[in-house]
């Protein structure tokens, strides 16, 4: 909750002041503020203070509607107009300014409130601004003196928090309190003279109900990680690994590589017997129906894949080799058929029609697409998917066997308003989505697609199954490209300060060396690809998969360690460093000396930590050797053109060998 109101420093009408290094500027009569530090010119400015838009199109600001009251000390203003009421309260907290409000509906319905609703960066010196979208981004200073324009919903980005660096000082925005209820949000960046940042709340604010706007804090100077430990504490977020899993679990669990499985069952469980060490396997493709179809109608598994009895022999097999079994699931929308012959509505679909699904502003289920099949949102609390899921998960669970679920579009998901009756109200949506997961997760390690801050009290794992490239932006099928010139912003995942020790990232193809690299440097655990099969596993893949597996049970301790520092070495070299290991991570196109002789090749990595070394490294040949090695013990593996290996590797640098 905000902090109370401090001795007054903030003075009726026009003025300034200043305490614990915040100066302060304008005022609430005079519709704008401005924020900036001791010695400097004002770094922000606040204007216009506040935007509400109602269903109907309509807009209002400041100026649009009549200051009705104004406190003595100019913290507290109210505005009137025959549609709306808008208050705003002011506090300040040592370095941070506080914004709150609340908004009152007279005519028709609010559908977004911001406040504030624009922030101009107003210092000359602007050198850059992180960006919620992934795990995080930093847009540079030419991204924010050009044109360009991003929008971005939260979710899917993962945290209400982005932070500047102006005329040398740190400005971090973010929200400051728990929200009763999670409501999603709209943020924007565009370059220009001066670059603006803007971020507005979606809800539906009905004729007659008030709507209490959380805080909103602005902190001039501080460290980013701290800054963020302060927004995860204030919002109430997150919740540690070890808080959600029985230890025996959690250790078992975090030294464990996964891998997906793709049928026919046979196959699956070919792979579950050919792996040498236990694994998490993630059963896709299945389900009834196949992938992407059907849903949420998962049982019985695929006839033509061996059905039942294939399944369970899979799972059984899994069992008696020491793995976990994950399979895949979506609770998000019913399939309502696909192109071509044999299209048929899932089931579900086809008994209660309508009932379930998500209704938009507009009153109409909310149609969705995925390659050729398609079908519409569902609303998730609803008593008739409800029903269905428990049902489904409690076969997979204890008929089958499954040790967990793995929860599709979790994370990338965007918040709606649904008009579906079965919610409390229309804003409800995201608050339903995170509230039946984080139920079916109960002291369960379950992963989920990508992530974002509100699911970290139930996700153990967030599957970010495609790699971010330095630009932050996500390789989706057909894009090939960040929405800005790749010069002008790179990977700079600062989320992790919130999820680390939390949840782990999850990189599915750690073979490639890039996307080991990757998961690395983010703390995540080892990934075997995409569609493990026996026959690859007795070939050419075995020795790379075994030495993955022997590394994701080296680093089991590690995982889940939190982040304590993060920089870029050079342009595209990135550091990060966590409790009691580091990594170094290479994305240019040179080898990275480590210090004692070795050289990081292109797209690898470096670990130091207390207990192991591990990395992929340039060997003499000028190859790539991949190794670990034990402190304590000695024990080393080693992996190159000729095989799998004992020992570590020697140093690429004869002088220094």
């Amino acid at each position: 909750m905000a902090p109370a109101l401090l001795a007054a420093i903030w003075l009726p009408l026009s003025c300034a002041a200043s305490a614990d290094g915040l100066v302060l500027g304008g005022g609430l009569a005079d519709g704008h503020l401005t924020v900036g530090a001791p010695e400097t010119d004002a770094l922000l400015r606040m204007e216009p203070l506040f935007g509400i838009t109602f269903g109907d199109g309509q807009m209002l600001q400041p100026g649009e509607m009549r200051l009705a009251e104004l406190s003595e000390d100019g913290r507290r203003a109210r505005w009137e107009h025959p549609r709306a009421v808008v208050e705003i309260e002011l506090a300040t907290d040592g370095p941070r300014l506080l914004l709150s409000g609340r908004v009152t509906s007279r005519s028709g319905v609010i559908i977004h409130v911001a406040l504030p609703h624009t922030f101009q960066v107003v210092g000359p010196e602007r050198r850059r601004l992180l960006w919620p979208e992934t795990l995080g981004v930093e847009l540079n200073a030419d991204f924010l003196r050009g044109d360009a324009s991003l929008w971005l919903d939260y979710p899917p980005a993962f945290c209400d928090f982005v932070s500047a660096e102006i005329d040398g000082k740190a400005v971090h925005i973010h929200r400051a309190e728990a929200e009763k209820r999670p409501l999603p949000a709209t943020l924007h960046v565009a370059g220009g003279d001066p670059p603006i940042f803007r971020r507005f709340h979606w809800m539906h604010v009905s004729e007659g109900e008030s709507w209490r706007v959380p805080a909103v804090a602005v902190q001039v100077g501080g460290e980013l990680r701290q800054a963020l430990e302060d927004y995860k504490r204030d919002c109430g977020l997150g919740r540690a690994l070890a808080d959600k899993l029985d230890p025996r679990l959690l250790a078992r669990w975090r030294g464990m590589a996964e891998g997906t499985v793709l049928p026919p069952f046979a196959n699956m469980a070919d792979v579950a017997q050919e792996l040498r060490l236990p694994a998490i396997l993630q059963p896709v493709d299945w389900m009834r129906g196949g992938f992407d179809r059907m849903y949420p109608n998962f049982l019985p598994p695929r006839d033509d894949y061996g059905g039942e009895e294939g399944f369970r022999a899979f799972i059984e097999t899994a069992h008696g080799n020491g793995h976990l079994v994950a399979p895949y699931t979506n609770w998000t929308w019913w399939c309502a058929g696909w192109d071509g012959p044999e299209s048929r509505p899932a089931p579900i679909y086809a008994t209660h029609g309508t009932a379930a699904l998500s209704k938009g502003l507009d009153g109409q289920p909310i149609f969705e697409r995925y390659g050729p099949n398609y079908g519409y949102t569902v609303t998730p609390g609803h008593p008739i998917a409800a029903h269905h899921r428990w049902e489904t998960l409690n076969r997979l669970l204890d008929d089958y066997g499954a040790d967990f679920p793995y929860f599709d579009q979790v994370g990338p998901r965007r918040w709606i308003l649904d008009l579906n009756p079965a919610l409390p109200d229309p804003a409800a949506y995201g608050a339903e989505l995170m509230a039946i997961h984080r139920e079916m997760a109960e002291g369960l390690p379950v992963g989920g697609e990508f992530g974002n801050d509100r699911a970290l009290d139930f996700l153990c794992a967030m599957n970010y199954w495609c790699v971010p490239p330095l630009s932050g932006h996500p390789h989706w099928p057909g894009v090939d490209s960040p929405p800005w010139p790749s010069a002008q912003g790179r990977s700079f995942p600062y989320a992790l300060y919130l999820s680390s020790g939390d949840a782990l990232v999850s990189i599915p193809d750690c073979l490639s060396i890039g996307g080991l690299s990757w998961s690395m440097v983010l703390g995540g655990r080892v990934g075997l690809g995409w569609a493990l099969t026996g026959d690859r596993l007795r070939g050419d893949l075995g020795p790379r998969v075994r030495w993955l597996q022997e590394l994701a049970r080296t680093l089991g301790p590690t995982r889940g360690e939190r982040l304590v520092a993060l920089e870029y070495l050079a342009p595209r070299v990135l550091r990060a460093e966590y409790e009691t290991h580091r990594v170094i991570a290479n994305f240019s196109e040179r080898p990275w000396p480590t210090g004692d002789g070795h050289g990081i090749p292109p797209s690898g990595f470096d670990l130091d930590g207390q207990a192991v070394r591990a990395g992929q490294y340039v060997s003499k040949d000028g190859g790539v050797v991949s190794a670990f090695r034990l402190k304590a013990t000695g024990r080393a593996l080693q992996l190159d053109a000729r095989g799998l290996r004992p020992g570590w590797p020697a140093p690429e640098s004869p002088e220094e060998r």
